[in-house]
Formats: C-alpha cells, sequence, structure tokens
C-alpha cells in the first residue's frame, strides 16, 4: 500500500560494520564467509559461534557490530527479520509508535483516511519516527542507569575484593569487562595510565587490543583481575584498580 505508515526498520549492515564483524571473527579464529551479508548469514554465523565455550560474549560481539534498529515513515526493509514490511504490533499501552499505527489501521478500515487525513499522516509521520526512536534511546540509558546503581549496590560491601573479569569490547579509550554472574563494567585507559603512571598507550583497532608502554598490553576475550576501591551510589559507578 501507498498510505502512510510507521515501519520498524533494521538498515543492512554497511561496509563500516562488514569490517568490524571480520575483525572480531579474525580475532577469535573464526573463519566465515562474509562477501554477502544477509540474515541467513548471521544466522549460520551463530551457530558456529554457538560451538565456542565463549558463546555469549562473541554473541554480544556480534550484535554490537550490527546497526541499531530504529522507527521510521519510510519502509527500508528489517535486515535482522529480512522482511520487507515490519512494524511492531502490540498492545498500544506499550509504544506511541504502536497507538499510531492502530489508529491508521482503524481510519483505513472505516474509510476515514481521506486526502486531508493522508497529508495530515505524512507531516505528521517523520516526527513521530524521530520522537518515538529518541525516546527509546532515553529510556534504554535509563535502563542502563538503573543497571549500573543495583551493580554499584551489589558491590556496596565487597570493597578491597579481587575479582576475575573478562575484557568483553573495547573502544577507543575504553575497555569494557564482563563477570560470569553477567556484570559488565568499564575501565578508561587514560585513568588506568595516570593511576599508575604510565604515559603511552596505542589502540589497535582491527584487534581490538590496547599497547601500554610496550610492554603491557589488553585483549578483547583477555583476563584481568580488579580490585574494588570505591563504590559512589550517586553517580553510580564502581572506582577499581587493575591488579
Amino acid at each position: 500500500s501507498n498510505l502512510p505508515f510507521l515501519y520498524r526498520i533494521h538498515e543492512v549492515p554497511d561496509d563500516e560494520d562488514t569490517f568490524k564483524l571480520k575483525n572480531i571473527l579474525n580475532i577469535f579464529w573464526i573463519s566465515f564467509n562474509l562477501s554477502k551479508i544477509t540474515p541467513k548469514t548471521v544466522s549460520d554465523l551463530l551457530i558456529e559461534i554457538n560451538k565456542s565455550p565463549k558463546s555469549i560474549l562473541l554473541s554480544r560481539l556480534l550484535l554490537r557490530s550490527l546497526k541499531k534498529a530504529i522507527y521510521s515513515e519510510e519502509n527500508k526493509w528489517h535486515f535482522g527479520l529480512w522482511l520487507a514490511y515490519y512494524s511492531h504490533f502490540t498492545s498500544p499501552i506499550r509504544r506511541y509508535s504502536d497507538l499510531i499505527i492502530h489508529r491508521i489501521i482503524k481510519q483505513k478500515l472505516s474509510k476515514k483516511l481521506d486526502k486531508f487525513e493522508i497529508s495530515n499522516l505524512q507531516d505528521l509521520l517523520p516526527k513521530v519516527a524521530r520522537i518515538v526512536s529518541d525516546t527509546e534511546i532515553r529510556s534504554q540509558k535509563l535502563e542502563f542507569a538503573v543497571r549500573d546503581l543495583m551493580i554499584a549496590k551489589y558491590y556496596e560491601d565487597k570493597i578491597w575484593q579481587e575479582f576475575d573479569w573478562m575484557i568483553s569490547w573495547t573502544i577507543p579509550a575504553w575497555f569494557f569487562v564482563v563477570l560470569d554472574n553477567s556484570t559488565e563494567w568499564f575501565v578508561n585507559i587514560e585513568e588506568y595510565l595516570k593511576q599508575n603512571k604510565l604515559k603511552w598507550y596505542e589502540y589497535v583497532e582491527n584487534m581490538m587490543k590496547f599497547e601500554i608502554n610496550k610492554n603491557k598490553s589488553f585483549q578483547v576475550w583477555d583476563f584481568v583481575k580488579i580490585k574494588i576501591k570505591e563504590v559512589d551510589l550517586t553517580s553510580r559507578r564502581l572506582n577499581f584498580e587493575l591488579v
């Protein structure tokens, strides 16, 4: 139909996304053909990843290398589901996007979608798509803030205890660490250098690795031992040092 509508789209990975994914697979010695990436490719890759003892971590890395789904008034396919037309269709109390869709469908069924209403929708839907996408991001940030607060409260009575964390992801100046209980946190490499009176580091992106003063490194999937120094509930932060 050419009627205005609100879609949930998931764009096809671009060359940069594919490059990130290739790097991840190379780091973990996983051989896989990504010359033409499709949902079937991703599905087959997940099957291959599930053979690894670190399948949960690898699945996270895979998802982080793909684009995020958003709302749009333009139909641009949904890569993850490989559907030409896709939109959320759940209870309207859950999402404003659903409520908009329900209204359009009701207007269509009741034959109230005249030229005036269609024109209004064409003007309205781009704004709605932007607002609900931004709202989703804000709600996720709130969810992360609550998660960080709960993590901080959990470790409040564990000051000076040591834990073995695995590096789960790296970006320039930061690396993320995860425990077996799925607690995930982050380390600022600049803070680490300052604490240890070090002056030099290099981030090797294609290896997801930090080279520190040429004699130490941190790479995804490495284990690091961390000692909890302080728990700040106000800022929802753990302050710790690498042992």
